[in-house]
């Protein structure tokens, strides 16, 4: 059995309502769970976010609120 995990490190501008603990990313179709954020020392100027992608994301249903 092969495992396989895909990781990506996103550069995003700053925002305050992403955080690692209840946080999902979709960037080119794919959901990634963040697992950390960087904020560079406190600035906010940038975010770097460090996520893995989801496994059987396809079954995931986005919420309509």
């Amino acid at each position: 059995m092969i495992r396989l995990n895909i990781t990506a490190n996103l550069l995003a501008s700053w925002r305050n309502d992403i955080n690692a603990a209840d946080t999902l990313i979709e960037y080119r179709g794919v959901l990634y769970d963040i697992t950390r954020v960087d904020t560079f020392e406190g600035y906010k100027e940038d975010l770097k976010i460090y996520a893995a992608a989801l496994a059987g994301a396809a079954a995931v249903v986005p919420w309509s609120g």
